[in-house]
């Protein structure tokens, strides 16, 4: 029940360290960790809807766990949100907010 500990197993099987890679599992370890909050873990998740990897291709599911984890202030998810916003993907084109979400990250 550690998110933390949690995060990190999605890490181990995402990058095939120390572990078979396995993309699902990943995804299943970076899920009960962003459940709990883990801002880490969302953002791990929403690169995973992001990429289609370990799940199918779906920008609006990754746009929801970036938010989730951008609104902790986490810079990395920060960062992707102005991306999705910027190309419109998952969400209506806005570069307005692209540019707010790039300036959140490089704060």
């Amino acid at each position: 029940g550690n998110s933390v500990a949690q995060l990190y197993l999605g890490v181990l099987y995402d990058e095939g360290v120390g572990v078979e890679q396995n993309l699902e599992l990943a995804v299943d370890w970076y899920r009960r960790s962003a459940d709990q909050g883990n801002a880490g873990a969302q953002c791990c998740l929403g690169d995973c809807y992001r990429l289609g990897q370990g799940v199918e291709q779906d920008y609006s599911v990754a746009f929801k766990w970036y938010r989730l984890s951008a609104e902790q202030d986490y810079s990395d998810a920060q960062l992707r949100l102005g991306v999705l916003y910027a190309e419109g993907l998952g969400v209506e084109q806005n570069l307005e907010l692209a540019a707010d979400w790039y300036r959140k990250s490089a704060e």
